[in-house]
């Protein structure tokens, strides 16, 4: 059997073949692919001017003082896909709805579904 060469083929060949080969478990990949820590490889790099404002870091939804937030804001859950609250008018959030769906969301354990870096 031929040893498959990672430059031939599709886009999607390469990406797959640099899943398994470089980025599994690579310090740097797991850092840059982090919503949070990648802003201070960012700021080390002088790139912090690219990073979307930061107005908190929660380790719940009960810590989210939703008054403190300006009146157009998204919320990220760090650990999985999908999981954003996008607010265009604080007006409008139901803020105990989207605290109920941000406690559904932290007891995901996406790494066991998810993909790899």
């Amino acid at each position: 059997m031929r040893k498959r060469n990672p430059n031939n083929g599709d886009i999607n060949a390469k990406l797959n073949w640099l899943k398994v080969k470089l980025y599994y478990n690579n310090e740097k990949v797991t850092s840059c692919i982090d919503k949070y820590l990648i802003r201070f490889y960012l700021e080390e790099k002088g790139l912090a001017r690219i990073c979307p404002k930061l107005y908190g870091v929660y380790e719940a939804a009960a810590d989210i003082v939703w008054d403190t937030l300006p009146q157009q804001f998204a919320l990220k859950c760090n650990h999985a896909c999908g999981t954003n609250i996008i607010v265009k008018n604080k007006d409008e959030l139901d803020g105990k709805a989207a605290t109920e769906q941000i406690d559904r969301w932290m007891k995901m354990d996406y790494w066991k579904t998810g993909e790899v870096q």
